[in-house]
């Protein structure tokens, strides 16, 4: 897919994804210098801060890849930066897998190759909705998986 046109299609959707973040506690940027790039920080009431990143490649032909970065080095991904909650729907092979349709990994992930979902699940404000549920699950055990 054209860049310039998934990220005119992330531009058409970012207002409504701003509207969906703000009640979830969510806030939202862009990476200026990779315009695909989406970021949700969210804060524990502990204060321990996530940040979730959304790799748009060919939105919205494919669903955002969701990963975890360090607060303090956003370049800094991987496991070792997803939140662990207990009942959380989360899968660890190739990979860590968020276990609800709308993420890269959950529609690449073997189990699920099979299933066919229109692509209005992957909207970017439905996944940030997504997201901000996840952060709600309890209870909360901390960093790293």
């Amino acid at each position: 897919m054209d860049t310039a046109l998934s990220i005119e299609i992330l531009r058409r959707d970012w207002n409504k994804a701003l509207e969906i973040a703000e009640p979830l506690g969510l806030m939202l940027s862009r990476d200026v210098d990779a315009p695909l790039v989406v970021y949700a920080e969210y804060v524990f009431p502990n204060a321990d801060k996530y940040v979730a990143v959304f790799l748009c490649k060919d939105y919205d032909e494919q669903p955002p890849a969701l990963d975890f970065a360090n607060p303090d080095d956003l370049a800094n991904r991987g496991r070792q930066w997803w939140p662990q909650m207990t009942s959380a729907p989360i899968a660890i092979e190739n990979g860590i897998v968020l276990c609800i349709p709308g993420t890269l990994g959950y529609h690449t992930h073997s189990s699920h190759k099979a299933e066919v979902h229109k692509k209005e699940i992957w909207y970017l404000p439905r996944v940030l909705s997504i997201v901000g549920k996840f952060f709600r699950m309890v209870p909360y055990l901390g960093r790293g998986l």
